[in-house]
């Protein structure tokens, strides 16, 4: 399958920024716009160009965001974050603390990039904001609240708030991403 030509609007506040499944080397890219437009997820470089220009269909920059929230620490869902943090120095990513050391010592086994053949670039402490279960964010016009779900990884989080009258839950690859051992 091809990478989105354009952003899939699910509701006025809720795009599919970026998907190509069976993906290449990228997940699901999601964007919730209001006052904080936010993120979720930022797939890998791979996705970077395709997330910008649907990004721009939506009339939103880089710069224009907020806040990336990752769903849990793996390649495919990180490594875009250097891209789109070269063109918005000062974007944290708010990440699960179990995922840490998945982003910031990448160990390819933790962080899956083994599978696709590439290294993650370490993601510095200081880029990296902790979500905690039952956190509350601010996300668009809307909340999401943090629920720690490990198993695919040992930070999974499941996003679930209320966005254009529908609640919405963001599962990132808790559901349908694979299996494999965290031992």
């Amino acid at each position: 399958m091809t990478p989105l030509t354009a952003p899939v609007q699910l509701g006025p506040h809720l795009y599919i920024l970026y998907s190509e499944y069976p993906h290449h080397d990228s997940g699901n890219a999601y964007l919730i716009t209001g006052r904080y437009p936010t993120l979720i997820d930022c797939g890998s470089q791979h996705a970077f160009p395709y997330l910008v220009r649907n990004l721009a269909q939506t009339g939103l920059a880089i710069r224009d965001l907020t806040q990336i929230i990752a769903t849990h620490g793996d390649y495919d869902h990180v490594q875009g974050y250097h891209d789109l943090r070269r063109e918005h120095p000062y974007i944290r990513l708010h990440i699960h603390r179990n995922d840490w050391p998945s982003v910031q010592e990448c160990d390819p086994y933790r962080n899956g990039s083994y599978i696709y053949n590439r290294a993650l670039e370490p993601i510095a402490a200081e880029s990296c904001l902790p979500l905690e279960q039952d956190e509350i964010i601010a996300a668009g016009d809307t909340t999401l609240q943090v629920h720690h779900t490990p198993g695919h990884t040992e930070g999974s989080v499941c996003l679930l708030g209320e966005i254009d009258g529908h609640r919405v839950l963001f599962a990132g690859d808790t559901v349908g991403g694979g299996m494999r051992s965290l031992d």
